[in-house]
């Protein structure tokens, strides 16, 4: 891709292929609009090995508070002090559900790490908007099919087992 801030893992490549023309007309509306994730950000979610994903975990669209915001779903920088109420939600259910002692800061690159794929519907916003949508994933990503041990197409939080194929649909470059 042309942008160097689209650095998304190789594997990713020929999924994104067909959309590159699309993407980058969509990035160059966005050229001069304040938007979080900042730009070498918005990918983020991608860095993951489509092979090591193991659960999709999608949200709506990123923080619009500037610099709390990083490019994977409910994530905020460990220098964000209060931690989203989306987010804390997300470890009291954890904490009850399963024991899982509640972290101290809202960093979910681990999980990342680990196979969660943690995708935005929307990937940015204006700053300061909520809702503020700039570029939506639905068309990208909700079209995005995993296959394993059957073929998902993903609506929801998917879990996926053994190794993944994923497809992606088409980009709406007139929407935002």
């Amino acid at each position: 891709m042309g942008h160097d801030f689209l650095l998304v893992h190789a594997s990713w490549s020929s999924i994104l292929e067909p959309l590159t023309g699309d993407i980058e007309k969509i990035l160059q509306r966005i050229e001069d609009d304040s938007v979080t994730p900042d730009r070498n950000l918005i990918f983020k979610a991608l860095e993951i090995d489509v092979k090591d994903v193991r659960i999709v975990i999608f949200g709506q669209d990123p923080y619009p508070a500037h610099g709390s915001a990083m490019g994977l779903a409910f994530s905020v920088p460990s220098s964000v002090t209060k931690i989203p109420a989306s987010l804390r939600n997300i470890f009291a259910e954890l904490q009850s559900d399963v024991g899982v002692p509640t972290p101290t800061q809202g960093d979910l690159s681990p999980w990342s790490k680990k196979g969660v794929l943690l995708l935005n519907r929307i990937l940015t916003t204006r700053i300061g908007e909520t809702g503020a949508q700039t570029i939506s994933s639905t068309p990208t990503y909700g079209n995005l099919t995993i296959s394993g041990s059957g073929t998902k197409t993903l609506g929801g939080n998917i879990t996926a087992n053994g190794d993944l194929t994923v497809t992606a649909g088409t980009l709406d470059t007139d929407s935002g």
